[in-house]
């Protein structure tokens, strides 16, 4: 429950729209429910912890979902309504190629960063897509790659976390993606830092019912500082403003 005064400032924060056409109805729509899971709790997390801080701003996430009932056809017209009408910043992509290529068309022709977890990051790289992340967490190394027209950018590259509690990690990283690029950090830098946080939400995750467990995205608030002149160093080798600060 919230007392007046986190109310009023709950109210008076400005809100940060992002549009997200999933599958509600159809063939895929087991995959886009779980996707908009993944969605759903990074919303919840962030605006529970005082939402997105830009400048001297800070906005709330509202995430705008459509059901494009497993259509490519449907899921482009929607990501045009939710650009040119709801007039969302940023935009979550659907669950599986086809959709996510009509998608990143109408994505690309009005400017509009799209983050994608649920598509072929190589075809859709080779389709003309100004920055694509290829993710390899099956492979012998747990590295994703980063193509963005410069040099490839590799990362991680260490031995997977020994867990099986990885439900939402491919959301997660997603929508961690979108909040540093709505905070204003330079595309590699919020890459950099999303995919730092979504390992250590991996190592931190938990086993809760059958199969595998979530993420723990609030690795970070029941995190014991470490003691005075002792510095912890990094294990996932990412960015050094991933970790928590020490008080």
């Amino acid at each position: 429950m919230f007392g007046p005064g986190l109310t009023s400032l709950a109210q008076a924060q400005e809100v940060l729209k992002i549009g997200a056409p999933l599958a509600a109805t159809g063939p895929e729509a087991r995959e886009g429910a779980l996707a908009k899971q993944g969605y759903d709790l990074w919303a919840e997390t962030v605006n529970a912890h005082g939402g997105i801080r830009v400048g001297d701003k800070t906005y709330r996430v509202k995430i705008i979902y459509y059901d494009d009932q497993s259509k490519p056809q449907i899921s482009a017209e929607l990501t045009d309504k939710l650009i040119s009408q709801d007039h969302v910043s940023f935009l979550l992509g659907p669950y599986g190629s086809p959709a996510t290529f009509a998608d990143a068309a109408i994505a690309e022709r009005y400017g509009v960063p799209m983050v994608e977890a649920n598509g072929a990051a190589r075809k859709i790289f080779e389709r003309g897509a100004r920055a694509v992340i290829v993710k390899g967490g099956h492979m012998d190394k747990a590295f994703d790659v980063l193509f963005d027209g410069g040099e490839p950018l590799m990362l991680g590259g260490g031995e997977h976390v020994k867990t099986e509690n990885t439900h939402g990690s491919g959301c997660t990283f997603a929508s961690a993606i979108a909040a540093q690029l709505a905070a204003g950090r330079p595309l590699r830098d919020a890459i950099l830092l999303a995919k730092a946080y979504v390992t250590k939400a991996i190592e931190k995750g938990f086993s809760i019912g059958k199969g595998p467990g979530p993420l723990d995205h609030f690795y970070r608030s029941h995190q014991e500082p470490p003691p005075r002149g002792v510095h912890e160093v990094p294990q996932h080798g990412m960015h050094p403003a991933a970790e928590p600060a020490s008080r």
